[in-house]
C-alpha cells in the first residue's frame, strides 16, 4: 500500500482540518466544486483537501497550480482518491501541468492519476518547476512522444517520493518519466510495466542536470534502447533493476559514449560500480503485482552502509525505513511480521522490547499495528509472527 497506515491519516486530517491557524483548509467537493476552483482560492500554506472518490472533467484535469507555495492532497490516499483525464489522441489532457516557477513547497500528493494522453507528460508535465510529488499512481497514462506518465523540461528538479508508475505508454521514449535538462529526485518509487517504445522503458533524461534516482524498483519495463534506463548523467543508488526487456542493456550507456553512476543496487547483468550485485532479486509475488522482498531475498540489508536516514523516517508501509544491519535495496523496507528488533527473527528479543516500551507512542517499532500505543494488541502479533 502507498499509505502508511489508516489510522496515521485519519490522525493527519484530523490535526490538519483543525490546528493550523495561519492557513486554510479547503474542501473539495464541499466547499469548492472541483480542484482548479479551489487552487484559485488558495494562498501560499493553503491545503487542497480532496475527498474520497474519482474526479474527471474540467476543473480537475489539466489542473495549474499558478506558481503557489500550497499542498494538493487527498483525504485517505491514492487508492481512494482518482484524477481519471477521459483524455484521447484527438484531445489532449493530462492531470497535473505545473509551469510556474513552483518550488518544493509545492505538492501534490496521494493521488491515482489515470487515462490522460498528451503529446508530452500524458500524467503530468512540469516546465521549469519543481514541487514534491509524493505517494502518487501514474497509471494507464500515454504521450505521443515524451514521457507518459511525467514530463519535465526547462531546468525542473522535481522530488518524487513514494510513487508508483505501472503500465504507461510512450510512443517514443521514456514510457513512466522523460527529462529534459533537470535534476530530479526519484526516491522509494516503484517503476513497474511501463513501455517506451524507442528508449527507457522506465525512465529517458537528456541534457544537462544532476538527476537521480534512489531506493527504487524498476521491473518489467520495455524499450528499444535502455529497456529500463536511457540517461547520460543519472545517478542510481540502492535500487533494483531487473527483468525489463526488449533492449540489450538495462541501462543504456550508448557503448561507453554515456555514462551513469551506479552504486548498491541490483542490475540485471551486472553494472560497475562499488556493492551492485548481478543476482536475482525475490519479490513476494511479482506476478501479481507484489515486488516486496520476500524472506532471504538478494537486497535485504544490502543498500549503502553509510548512507545516512533521519530517525523516524518511514517507508510506503509504515515501516522504519532503515530495519536491520543496513537500508535495504528497492523501494521497501523488508520486514517479518512481529519483528520489532531488526534481526529478521521474531523471539523473545521482540517480546520483551514490546513490554519494554508498554503505552502510549508517538512513534515506536514496537507499535506494530500503527495505533499510538504499545499494547496487548502488538505482544499478539508478535506471538503470531513467532519463529518466521
Amino acid at each position: 500500500p502507498l499509505m502508511k497506515h489508516a489510522s496515521m491519516h485519519i490522525l493527519f486530517a484530523t490535526v490538519l482540518i483543525g490546528t493550523l491557524a495561519h492557513a486554510a483548509v479547503r474542501l473539495v467537493p464541499q466547499n469548492y466544486p472541483n480542484i482548479q476552483a479551489a487552487v484559485n482560492a488558495a494562498v501560499n500554506g493553503d491545503t487542497v483537501l480532496v475527498a474520497d472518490g474519482t474526479f474527471t472533467g474540467a476543473g480537475n484535469r489539466d489542473i495549474e497550480l499558478l506558481g503557489k507555495a500550497i499542498t494538493v492532497r487527498s483525504l485517505n490516499g491514492a487508492s481512494n482518491t482518482t484524477l481519471d483525464v477521459k483524455a484521447g489522441q484527438s484531445q489532449y489532457h493530462n492531470a497535473f501541468n505545473v509551469h510556474s516557477g513552483e518550488t518544493s513547497l509545492t505538492v501534490i500528493q496521494g493521488f491515482t492519476i489515470t487515462g490522460g494522453h498528451m503529446f508530452n507528460g500524458g500524467g503530468m508535465l512540469l516546465m521549469g518547476s519543481s514541487p514534491t510529488i509524493r505517494q502518487c499512481v501514474f497509471t494507464e497514462n500515454q504521450s505521443d512522444c515524451w514521457g507518459a506518465g511525467l514530463y519535465f523540461d526547462g531546468g525542473a528538479s522535481p522530488l518524487i517520493d513514494e510513487c508508483v508508475f505501472d503500465s504507461n505508454f510512450s510512443s517514443d521514449d521514456g514510457g513512466a518519466i522523460f527529462g529534459l535538462n533537470g535534476s530530479p529526485t526519484i526516491s522509494n518509487t516503484r517503476i513497474t510495466n511501463n513501455e517506451g517504445s524507442f528508449t527507457g522503458g522506465a525512465i529517458t533524461i537528456f541534457g544537462s542536470g544532476s538527476p537521480k534516482l534512489i531506493n527504487s524498483t524498476l521491473v518489467g519495463n520495455n524499450a528499444f534502447y535502455g529497456s529500463a534506463i536511457y540517461s547520460n548523467n543519472l545517478t542510481v543508488s540502492n535500487s533494483i533493476i531487473w527483468g525489463n526487456t526488449g533492449g540489450a542493456e538495462q541501462i543504456y550507456t550508448a557503448n561507453g559514449q554515456f555514462s551513469a553512476t551506479v552504486h548498491h543496487s541490483i542490475v540485471q547483468g551486472g553494472f560497475a560500480g562499488q556493492g551492485n550485485l548481478n543476482v536475482a532479486p525475490t519479490f513476494v509475488d511479482s506476478a501479481n503485482g507484489n515486488f516486496h522482498l520476500a524472506s532471504g531475498s538478494a537486497g535485504i540489508d544490502d543498500g549503502d552502509p553509510g548512507l545516512l536516514v533521519p530517525a523516524g523516517t518511514l517507508d510506503s508501509d509504515g515501516d522504519p525505513r532503515v530495519f536491520g544491519a543496513a537500508i535495504d535495496m528497492g523501494f521497501d523496507e523488508f520486514r517479518k511480521r512481529g519483528d520489532v528488533t531488526g534481526d529478521h527473527i521474531v523471539n523473545i528479543a521482540d517480546l520483551l522490547a514490546v513490554v519494554g516500551a508498554w503505552g502510549p507512542c508517538s512513534w515506536s517499532t514496537a507499535d506494530l499495528n500503527g495505533d499510538f500505543s504499545v499494547n496487548i494488541s502488538d505482544l499478539l502479533i508478535v506471538v503470531s509472527g513467532w519463529g518466521m
